[in-house]
């Protein structure tokens, strides 16, 4: 099924300067790749592209891969690095190829700025694909993995070396379902006026043969619009702090920095559904949200104001 495309335009006027802030999710579901048409679909996803205010997204594109996906109806390719080993859960010889990845452009529209919150998606190896994952960008020309959030046991984020925020597969043998997994981008990524291109690079497998697939990725962020010398700016985690944070639940207070105005308090969980929202803001100096039914896991809490969004992610452990 389709997946909605959610758009929340927020507009405003500072200082006689029209602006408009919208924020925006680009769900990729690869709903026409298929590995049995003759020919197949190839390396470029022929699915439609979301689409948003602000911005134009590209297709995703596999670089260094075999040339048919290995199944239909995802992103899923074969002909990853090898370094690892059948069974075995600590050897590791492989690195990243910078030669093979899956890839994903951005290019804001004429006027428009850019920022990019995070990136959720699901992933999975066949019993002989990569056993490590990461997603880079190029604003930093893929110098370094995207700090990730691992929210699945089976799973662990690398925390140091080379492979710092890289996805480790903890056992060879966890094949059978995918994990989501997650990038924190802000603040490496705002106020972007060029194409910005994201790249997945997984290595580690142990046969070229073994595949390594994504599939519903939904990238998070806004797109700004101003006309004349005074623009909206959207700095992310500076506008209110939540506290406890880390939780463990119970009640934490959402505390606003010099924001007068509140249109609406929302909590998205990792799968970017919207699990909470609140309309009726007192803009008191301190508002109260109750986690007890909340489940342990990776959350963004965004503040709307009548000018503008702030996010801020919540971990909730339980």
């Amino acid at each position: 099924m389709k997946k909605l495309l959610l758009i929340i335009p927020v507009l405003g006027i500072i200082n006689g300067t029209n602006a408009q802030t919208s924020s925006f999710t680009l769900t990729y579901n690869f709903a026409q790749v298929s590995s049995t048409t003759t020919p197949c679909t190839g390396t470029l996803d022929p699915t439609p592209t979301p689409t948003a205010v602000g911005l134009t997204s590209g297709s995703f594109v596999a670089v260094g891969t075999n040339s048919c996906p290995s199944t239909t109806g995802y992103f899923s390719f074969s002909g990853w690095g090898l370094g690892a080993t059948n069974g075995d859960d600590v050897n590791f010889t492989g690195i990243l190829d910078p030669s093979k990845y899956y890839e994903i452009t951005i290019t804001p529209q004429t006027n428009y700025e850019l920022s990019f919150d995070s990136i959720t998606f699901k992933s999975l190896r066949s019993s002989t694909g990569p056993r490590f994952w990461a997603v880079r960008h190029s604003v930093n020309g893929f110098a370094s993995n995207i700090p990730a959030v691992s929210t699945n046991s089976n799973v662990t984020v690398i925390s140091s070396g080379s492979d710092a925020n890289a996805f480790k597969w903890a056992t060879d043998t966890y094949t059978s379902s995918t994990v989501l997994c997650c990038f924190n981008v802000y603040p490496s990524l705002t106020q972007i006026t060029a194409p910005v291109s994201f790249r997945w690079f997984a290595w580690n497998a142990e046969s070229t043969n073994g595949t390594y697939r994504i599939d519903d990725v939904n990238i998070y962020g806004s797109a700004t619009l101003a006309t004349g010398v005074v623009k909206i700016t959207h700095n992310i985690n500076s506008h209110f702090i939540l506290s406890p944070n880390p939780t463990n639940g119970g009640i934490v207070y959402l505390i606003p920095q010099n924001i007068k105005e509140i249109s609406f308090v929302e909590i998205v969980d990792a799968l970017g559904s919207t699990i909470y929202r609140n309309n009726k803001i007192d803009n008191s100096n301190k508002i109260s949200i109750n986690l007890d039914n909340f489940p342990a896991g990776v959350y963004f809490v965004r503040l709307g104001t009548p000018q503008n969004f702030y996010l801020e992610k919540l971990v909730i452990n339980k």
